[in-house]
């Protein structure tokens, strides 16, 4: 079972979608996408791609931006830009994954989300205009290739994605860069932003204070990695140290999400950074 929440944020509408599993409402497949001034940023999961077009049948809709190319973000996609006829736009670096999605996501993904169909996009520019206000888009690539987030100077907000979810992950997709995280939130924090929507439905209230927290949790958790490797502990060893045992959902989506991936990232970048300083 699949369903919408809608909650007005004095000018912003938090459009929450929640898969359920065995009447149970997990975190991890809860997904917000946000519309204001006729702009739709990202569209959630399949499974309620329905529920979500019915949403603008009295609510004017003219654009459609998509932070990345992640399946609970695109789902609405094709309906949608259908139905009523719209432009999606995506950083060009999303664009291959949203027009043709692949089909290579855990089976507890697509049970719960279903599988996002292909559909029309387009690369986003610098700058998109609304009736009141402007949407800029910026590239916050640590959460994965081509992922953005979306200033709205007019308002000094921020809505951006999955690039914080939440200041202490307990796991990272195989995909993500803790180095691009850290390099993007400080862009976000350069913004001054007055509040920041997160894809995960948080509303940070005092965003410079929140992104600097994650942003020390990563630098923190690297020095200990790199420290511990240095010493010639193993990666297994260091994961258990630092972040301790594997969860379970690391090998329910076999591997996509881990506490794993932290180690094997923070090492391949420094491998990545000395070659670069020969």
């Amino acid at each position: 079972m699949s369903f919408i929440k809608i909650e007005d944020l004095n000018g912003i509408l938090k459009i929450k979608m929640q898969s359920t599993i065995l009447g149970m409402k997990p975190k991890m497949f809860c997904v917000c996408a946000y519309y204001t001034d006729g702009v739709l940023i990202d569209t959630g999961f399949k499974k309620v791609d329905k529920q979500l077009c019915s949403l603008f049948k009295t609510r004017p809709l003219s654009i459609i931006i998509n932070t990345h190319n992640h399946e609970d973000h695109i789902g609405g996609n094709y309906l949608l830009t259908k139905t009523y006829k719209l432009t999606a736009y995506a950083h060009k670096d999303a664009l291959q994954r949203i027009a043709n999605p692949p089909r290579d996501y855990p089976i507890s993904n697509g049970l719960c989300w279903g599988l996002a169909k292909p559909s029309p996009v387009e690369e986003i520019p610098n700058e998109i205009k609304g009736n009141n206000f402007t949407f800029k888009a910026i590239e916050t690539f640590g959460h994965s290739p081509g992922h953005i987030s979306i200033y709205i100077p007019e308002k000094e907000w921020v809505v951006g994605g999955d690039i914080f979810i939440t200041k202490r992950p307990i796991f990272l997709r195989a995909t993500e860069s803790v180095s691009g995280t850290i390099k993007s939130l400080e862009k976000i924090i350069d913004l001054k932003p007055k509040k920041f929507f997160c894809a995960s439905g948080k509303v940070l209230e005092n965003p410079i204070e929140e992104l600097q927290k994650k942003i020390d949790n990563f630098s923190q958790w690297r020095e200990k990695v790199l420290a511990l490797y240095r010493e010639g502990i193993s990666p297994e060893e260091i994961r258990d140290r630092v972040f301790g045992k594997e969860s379970s959902f690391a090998y329910m989506s076999r591997g996509i999400f881990s506490k794993m991936n932290f180690v094997k990232n923070i090492l391949k970048e420094e491998r990545n950074h000395k070659v670069g300083e020969i």
